[in-house]
């Protein structure tokens, strides 16, 4: 398998996980009316990040891994095409932008992956040439690469949502020690993340509400879903 690609076994596996994944990563919605503590939350956000990390592979959780520039693409996506199955127009404009644009080569790559051979003329001879060298990538710009952790973000995202559903301030004031009143979502997510180990990926309270203050560049939870429905449809 080229190594630019996801296995669609993967995809396929993932796809019948995700209403126990869903249950599981939307567990605050059973404690909403009740009181929750520190702790308790911090183990609940360990679990879901325990159960679902190994998912973040093939979303490029490693900073070079084979699903790096699939994470990459399918969150670019909606820059270049107005839906799932764009229209031959819409694929000819992004095919002329990929020369030098290397956003727009990524995102066609996942086009030629999800979209059967046949349903544009354009982008099978585009495929073939790219298959051929006869096209080259772009070189990466400054800020390419931004979305390699997509998937483990748009999850904290979720967390961070599910906690302040149940009382938890998403942020606190970084100067005061954490404690108390003084104690966030944000604080919870990154206990969490060290609970689970370096092997997942810990991080510190910074870096939690960092994602958390980009959460309106990231797609819902169920954009994943939808590409993967769609990569795999017959």
């Amino acid at each position: 398998m080229d190594k630019r690609e996801v296995d669609k076994s993967v995809l396929r596996a993932l796809i019948q996980k995700i209403p126990s994944r869903v249950d599981t990563r939307d567990w605050h919605k059973k404690y909403i009316g009740c009181s929750i503590s520190f702790d308790e939350a911090v183990s609940k956000v360990a679990y879901v990040f325990a159960t679902q990390a190994q998912s973040f592979a093939p979303f490029g959780l490693a900073e070079n891994g084979p699903g790096s520039e699939f994470a990459e693409a399918i969150v670019e996506f909606p820059r270049y095409f107005s839906g799932l199955g764009p229209s031959p127009e819409e694929v000819a404009t992004v095919i002329d932008r990929a020369s030098q644009d290397y956003a727009a080569f990524i995102v066609l790559r996942f086009l030629c992956m999800i979209t059967p051979q046949g349903s544009y003329e354009a982008l099978d001879d585009w495929k073939r040439k790219e298959y051929f060298g006869l096209v080259k990538q772009p070189a990466k710009s400054k800020g390419s690469g931004r979305n390699k952790y997509i998937a483990r973000d748009v999850l904290i995202v979720n967390q961070i949502k599910g906690l302040t559903n149940l009382g938890f301030k998403p942020t606190r004031n970084r100067a005061k020690k954490p404690g108390g009143a003084n104690t966030s979502a944000c604080d919870v997510v990154a206990k969490a993340t060290n609970k689970c180990g370096k092997e997942i990926m810990a991080m510190d309270y910074a870096a939690i509400e960092n994602i958390w203050r980009k959460r309106d560049q990231f797609p819902c939870m169920n954009y994943f879903a939808e590409v993967l429905i769609y990569a795999l449809r017959p």
